[in-house]
């Protein structure tokens, strides 16, 4: 491949020897051309360890712009196992961050450690998500050209769960689906605290248009009706329901009447 002003590298990656006299030492990685060594990434921990645990496996690498540039940066996911408590044995995940200064990589501590702030402990964490809590940290702006994406955002305030999973774990929640940049579909759950009914919208569709949704819906699964209005912002996603009315019968309140921020903690 072709990286910046390095030319036409391999990226190659050597596992540690987990027998020898220092059991928690880090996975290399390096830039080839041919068999010659160009550049040794440096470590992130102390002592050629990652601080994180014992190495287990590489789960991602890519090559993206992550400080706006102009060149391509180098974004590892790697696995770790801690070895204490409940989740021990359990991989996890952990982001680091080389950014190209020409001649060298500089590991972004800072902004790899606020990614991995985001990341849940298991190992189901995607290259494409990863990039795309790195578009929504680094943006100073309202995203308005998304690339595909399939997942979900929990509906609570201080937490955005940007990685995919199959199925809903609670029911205040956005899933959807963005494909070609700006199409959005999905569905919307929530649940009324005291009555714990849940009202949701289905089959939410329309085309995102200067980063808001505007999205009308006739059931709400207890005879409410009313406008979605998603907001696409930097660091958070909000869904304002407008204009809603309930059904008679249920003039008490429940679900969605009301503001939901889907915001990243800080």
């Amino acid at each position: 491949m072709k990286l910046n002003d390095w030319g036409e590298v391999r990226f190659v990656s050597y596992e540690p020897d987990h027998t020898g006299e220092n059991p928690l030492e880090d996975v290399t990685f390096y830039l080839l051309r041919g068999e010659e060594i160009l550049y040794q990434f440096p470590y992130i921990g102390t002592e050629d360890t990652s601080d994180y645990g014992m190495y287990y496996d590489v789960k991602f690498v890519m090559f993206t712009d992550t400080n706006a540039d102009g060149k391509e940066d180098v974004v590892i996911g790697a696995e770790y196992m801690t070895g204490a408590g409940p989740q021990g044995a359990v991989p996890h995940v952990v982001v680091r961050i080389y950014e190209d200064y020409g001649d060298h990589f500089t590991y972004n501590e800072g902004f790899s450690d606020k990614i991995n702030d985001y990341l849940p402990w298991e190992s189901n964490v995607l290259a494409k998500d990863v990039k795309r809590l790195i578009q929504l940290t680094g943006g100073n702006g309202p995203l308005t050209d998304y690339e595909s994406y399939s997942g979900k955002w929990r509906v609570s305030v201080g937490y955005v769960a940007a990685y995919e999973e199959t199925a809903p774990v609670s029911r205040n929640e956005l899933i959807c689906q963005i494909t070609n940049g700006n199409e959005f579909s999905g569905s919307l759950f929530t649940e009324q605290g005291m009555t714990q009914r849940i009202a949701s919208v289905d089959e939410i569709t329309g085309t995102i248009q200067n980063g808001e949704l505007f999205y009308d819906f006739t059931d709400d699964g207890w005879g409410g009706t009313g406008t979605l209005h998603i907001m696409f912002l930097p660091n958070q996603i909000n869904v304002d329901v407008l204009n809603h009315q309930m059904a008679e019968e249920n003039a008490s309140g429940y679900g969605i009447s009301g503001m939901y921020e889907m915001k990243i903690r800080e």
